[in-house]
């Protein structure tokens, strides 16, 4: 942080997050790619840079209703339901028969990332995160039994630290949820107004998607889907 301003000053789980993201995630995301599917850890870093913006927007938004949620997090969730396609049939019948358990870790490392969409009484981040672990868990331990080369076994690795990280993050700091800020500003108009990650982070990743602001225009007019349960909001 710094500063007197209390606009200035950048909340610790801010700070953190995108720690994490220089640590954890571009590891993984490196060791994706070295192991030939960068369609996966592009997907991987969408997700990530729009919950980043999110978590960047929380110390200065109201609680968003779901449907506001939802259009703001359009590239995360778009993300999660593009890993899910490559995670049923891959790009070619060649490709999934070499990266079927592949394809269906990420799914599940990806979906990690709907734990800003849980809030009580519907469930805790925390527990979102947690039987995602397990999920990951037992797809990469088949890609394990399944591929003895190094790349793979880094690559596993890689996930499963990413995945803890993850959870110690979201353990320490959003324990019970999300607390807006119930003097905020909306939202849907922050994302609109903050072009390339304003909000209440400084640091912003250089790489920081545009699409959210993008898509985010278009949200307005469709109906996404139903709101009722929260933690089924990205899928």
């Amino acid at each position: 942080g710094g500063g007197d301003d209390d606009e200035d000053e950048v909340p610790i789980y801010v700070t953190e997050f995108e720690t994490l993201m220089s640590k954890e995630l571009a590891d993984t995301i490196a060791k994706t790619n070295k192991i030939k599917l960068s369609n996966a850890s592009k997907l991987l870093k969408k997700a990530y840079d729009n919950i980043f913006e999110l978590i960047k927007r929380i110390s200065t938004c109201k609680k968003p209703g779901p449907q506001e949620l939802m259009g703001f997090l359009k590239p995360a969730s778009g993300a999660i339901q593009d890993i899910d396609t490559l995670s049923v049939r891959g790009k070619s019948k060649k490709d999934y028969k070499k990266y079927a358990d592949h394809y269906k870790s990420m799914k599940e490392v990806i979906t990690i990332c709907a734990w800003v969409t849980v809030a009580p009484p519907a469930g805790l981040p925390k527990t979102h995160v947690e039987s995602q672990l397990g999920a990951a868990d037992f797809n990469l331990n088949r890609v394990l039994k399944n591929c003895k080369d190094d790349d793979s076994k880094a690559w596993v690795r890689s996930c499963k630290a990413l995945n803890k990280a993850v959870f110690e993050y979201v353990k320490l700091n959003f324990k019970k949820g999300i607390d807006w800020n119930p003097k905020g500003a909306v939202l849907s108009n922050d994302a609109k107004a903050a072009g390339g990650g304003g909000g209440s982070g400084k640091a912003a990743p250089k790489d920081a998607p545009n699409d959210d602001k993008k898509e985010d225009k278009k949200v307005g007019n469709k109906k996404e889907k139903k709101t009722g349960d929260v933690g089924k909001l990205f899928g």
